[in-house]
């Protein structure tokens, strides 16, 4: 084994804690066909691009004609980065090599049977050392196969523009603010009892909470005062928060046929920056950024350099490629001790899809690595101990209960 090798055999082998995914809310943990597969949304805008119908029009297709369509866009896109990691996955978890319609068939028969395999998903996370997914809840997707593996994220009150309105209607305006944010601090106080405190929330967008008067509020100034009082009460109790990223949903009053279509990343270069008074504000609380646009890496981590209740977390959806992975992982790596860092976030909707994401992540960290280590920045204990954090620890400690945790 070449050096290389060698190393990436260690990182393959490294536990991980998976910090984001949808398998609580997918239909089937497992996937049941080769469509669970390749239409997952971010392999499948791909396959789009070169021919292949929308999903909805795929299904409605016959099958060998879906068959025919798929194979032609499945060759027409092999040097993208999801295309050679859907390639390995069906290699690894199926030994399915697909060149014609006939694959096909004999991917969808392997993948069925797979999918009614009992201790099919904890033998795909076991290939890569999945040790801990974070979810939000449990479903009847056969979430429970894998509940030994779970770590469910706790949840905080989100009051809607409905529940706003409604206390503005209220006799008493203020008091009927006031009520809406006693129970936000309730639930939060429940919400902590119970040792749930990782949440995600979104936060407030200004520094200072809007003062609420007896009566003429208006409904986005009590929305940004009660976000602030979510946030004043997770701050008295030591709360881990993942804050979402580099997303835009649609502008100029365009309405997308999906929700998918209207919503890309944006590069702002103060959208960080406009949070740190924030980070300070709510010194009690940690904060994990989990980010979607690649020109704010190395802001998330300029925030951590400052504000040691700041930790770079995963990346997220147009972020997830091997360019924006070795760019964030250098960032890192230069500026930040290891434990401050998470680093997988996979976004996946069903468990062959995590091992998909798990794998180009070691992968890349692995390459990564072996390139520090070839050219003296790091020793190579040095950098399985890097690998080691980034995949797995520093979650761990940043999800343990406030009272557990350990100094890093």
């Amino acid at each position: 084994m070449t050096a290389h090798d060698d190393l990436l055999a260690e990182v393959l082998a490294l536990p991980v804690w998976d910090t984001h995914n949808h398998l609580e809310g997918s239909r089937t943990l497992c996937a049941q066909s080769l469509w669970d597969v390749v239409h997952y949304f971010w392999f499948c805008r791909e396959l789009q691009g070169v021919g292949y119908p929308p999903p909805a029009e795929a299904m409605a297709l016959p099958e060998r004609d879906r068959a025919e369509a798929f194979v032609r866009a499945f060759e027409r896109g092999r040097n993208t980065a999801w295309n050679q990691a859907v390639r390995r996955t069906l290699r690894d978890l199926w030994d399915v090599e697909i060149t014609g319609p006939a694959d096909v068939r004999a991917a969808n028969e392997r993948i069925a049977e797979t999918g009614r395999r009992r201790g099919w998903a904890h033998r795909v996370c076991e290939r890569l050392h999945v040790r801990t997914i974070t979810v939000g809840r449990m479903s009847d997707n056969g979430l429970a196969e894998i509940e030994d593996l779970l770590y469910r994220m706790g949840s905080v009150p989100v009051p809607t523009v409905e529940d706003v309105e409604q206390a503005l209607a209220a006799r008493e305006e203020r008091a009927g603010v006031e009520r809406l944010a006693g129970s936000i601090q309730q639930a939060v106080a429940e919400a902590a009892g119970a040792g749930r405190r990782v949440v995600r929330a979104a936060l407030p967008a200004g520094t200072a909470a809007p003062e609420i008067r007896e009566e003429g509020n208006r409904p986005r100034d009590v929305l940004e005062y009660l976000r602030h009082v979510l946030f004043g009460a997770m701050d008295e109790r030591g709360f881990h928060v993942q804050v979402f990223l580099g997303m835009v949903g649609p502008t100029g009053g365009y309405r997308p046929r999906t929700k998918a279509h209207g919503h890309h990343a944006l590069d702002d270069p103060a959208r960080v920056s406009r949070l740190h008074d924030l980070f300070d504000r709510y010194a009690g609380c940690t904060f994990e950024l989990v980010n979607a646009a690649a020109g704010s890496n190395l802001d998330i981590v300029q925030a951590a350099r400052i504000y040691p209740n700041v930790a770079p977390g995963g990346l997220w959806w147009f972020n997830f490629r091997p360019s924006t992975y070795r760019q964030a992982m250098q960032y890192r790596l230069e500026a930040l001790p290891a434990c401050r860092c998470t680093l997988l976030a996979s976004d996946a909707r069903c468990i062959e899809w995590l091992y998909c994401k798990t794998l180009l992540v070691k992968r890349l960290l692995a390459e990564f690595l072996h390139g520090q280590v070839a050219r003296g920045w790091l020793g190579r204990e040095e950098a399985l101990a890097v690998a080691r954090e980034w995949l797995h620890d520093a979650a761990e400690r940043l999800y343990r209960r406030p009272t557990e945790r350990k100094a890093p």
